[in-house]
């Protein structure tokens, strides 16, 4: 499949169907079904949250694949949804992100020289991968932006096994990639992996409940999506955007519209009730001092590690499920220079009536839906 990442022209020709969008997480499946519109923004047709039971999925890992299956025909039967098209999210915990600055030059070139630093140089802590790269910037019209981990992926975009080098796939800084600055076109390059037998666990779930799937996604793109086409403001600001769940964190950074770095962050108190969950040993402005410390450590490693002191973090936008968001809201606004805000619905039109209050919750897959027909 030839298709653009994150084209959002051409809105006549995606009116034939609805779009879902699709996260699961450790605790719930969170699904949002959209109806394109020939002006403006989308339609939400259905926002709607089914709870697993514990240990159904662990760290991202599918442990019981049937009770999920059960989950999603019961989500399915039990709602008014017009539309069986699925883009869906691999799980934070099971993706590996690199950032690289590397020629630019055309992408089959360009996926040939990925190739081999990942033969050669980049070691990988699992087997067995799946990955795909997006180009971020240069002349696009050197490239055509792929689809990262597509779901129809040939043997020829594999890569070739690497025996784990012990190093844990969940927590992974970016990396600033080539230092050769000097040379007259470089591009930022976004690579993504994730093991090719996880992937495959997820498409036979989805596939037994009767869903068809166009695409996987990875996190950062769905959010870089959202607020690209929902909030044009945004590509006039450098901003961090805080998608907080009950046992990760993602962090995203966008620059003037561009998607810069990304990372995510397993966070400490892993248990269902989420942050505000007390107990003797913490409270919760020790618990929102983690979140206020990880994300100032990611702002001063774009800004001086990275070399962007130009690029000054202005904003920062909540989402997620984790419980009190407000409350943490709050909280950052008092620790951190920058402008803290939970993300709001710009535009949106939906028949959900409790959108509006969870808007949050639902960002990634709403981000995902908007994709649209793109597979």
């Amino acid at each position: 499949m030839k298709q653009q990442l994150l084209n959002i022209s051409g809105l006549r020709q995606r009116l034939q169907r609805n779009y879902l969008g699709i996260e699961i997480t450790d605790f719930c499946i969170k699904l949002v079904e959209i109806e394109p519109q020939l002006v403006g923004l989308p339609i939400v047709k259905n926002c709607i949250i089914e709870p697993l039971a514990d240990g159904t999925i662990s760290n991202g890992i599918i442990a019981d694949s049937g009770s999920i299956v059960r989950s999603l025909k019961h989500l399915l039967s039990n709602h008014k949804l017009k539309s069986r098209l699925v883009h869906f999210v691999i799980p934070t915990q099971l993706v590996l992100i690199r950032f690289l600055k590397l020629p630019d030059i055309a992408e089959q070139d360009l996926r040939k020289m990925i190739q081999f630093e990942i033969e050669h140089n980049l070691q990988l802590p699992f087997e067995n991968p799946r990955h795909d790269f997006v180009k971020l910037n240069g002349d696009l019209k050197k490239s055509k932006r792929s689809d990262i981990l597509q779901k129809e992926v040939s043997l020829n975009k594999l890569f070739k096994q690497k025996k784990s080098t012990g190093r844990s796939p969940v927590s992974v800084l970016p990396s600033e990639g080539s230092e050769n600055s000097h040379q007259a076109a470089m591009c930022d390059v976004m690579l993504a992996a994730a093991p090719s037998e996880r992937i495959i666990e997820f498409v036979e779930v989805l596939e037994a409940a009767g869903l068809q799937l166009l695409s996987f996604e990875i996190k950062p793109l769905s959010l870089y999506r959202l607020m690209t086409v929902a909030y044009p403001a945004s590509k006039e600001q450098s901003i961090l955007i805080a998608d907080i769940g009950k046992n990760y964190m993602e962090l995203v950074i966008l620059h003037r519209g561009v998607l810069k770095i990304s990372r995510n962050i397993p966070l400490r108190f892993p248990t269902n009730q989420g942050l505000f969950y007390k107990d003797e040993d913490n409270s919760i402005d020790d618990l929102c001092a983690e979140l206020a410390d990880e994300m100032d450590r990611l702002i001063k490693f774009y800004l001086y590690t990275l070399d962007h002191r130009d690029h000054q973090v202005t904003n920062v936008y909540l989402c997620g499920d984790i419980n009190g968001l407000y409350d943490i809201s709050e909280y950052l606004n008092n620790q951190m220079p920058q402008e803290v805000s939970i993300m709001m619905n710009p535009d949106f039109e939906s028949q959900y009536l409790d959108f509006d209050s969870e808007y949050p919750t639902f960002a990634v897959p709403l981000g995902l839906a908007l994709r649209g027909k793109e597979a």
